[in-house]
C-alpha cells in the first residue's frame, strides 16, 4: 500500500482526475492510508478547484516543485 501518491494532472494514458474516480473505488483502508499530492504545470483555475474537491488530495503543487516543498509535509 503506498503512502505517497504524486499525481500529475496530465498523464498519457488517464488524467489526474480519473485517476482519483479509479483510487475511490478502492478500499477505505487503502483510501485512509494513502496521502495523494496533486500536481500540475497548467495555471488552469479549474484543475485547482477540482482538486480542492476532492477529499483525497492532501496538497496541490504547480510545477517544477520545489523539494522544499516536499520536505515540509508531515505524516
Amino acid at each position: 500500500i503506498p503512502d505517497l501518491i504524486l499525481l500529475d494532472i496530465d498523464m498519457p494514458l488517464m488524467d489526474g482526475f480519473q485517476f482519483l474516480e479509479e483510487f475511490e473505488k478502492l478500499s477505505d483502508s487503502v483510501k485512509d492510508q494513502t496521502k495523494i499530492i496533486m500536481l500540475t504545470s497548467s495555471m488552469n483555475p479549474n484543475d485547482l478547484s477540482r482538486a480542492k474537491k476532492s477529499k483525497y488530495v492532501s496538497k496541490y503543487f504547480n510545477k517544477p516543485l520545489a523539494i522544499d516543498n516536499l520536505m515540509t509535509l508531515t505524516a
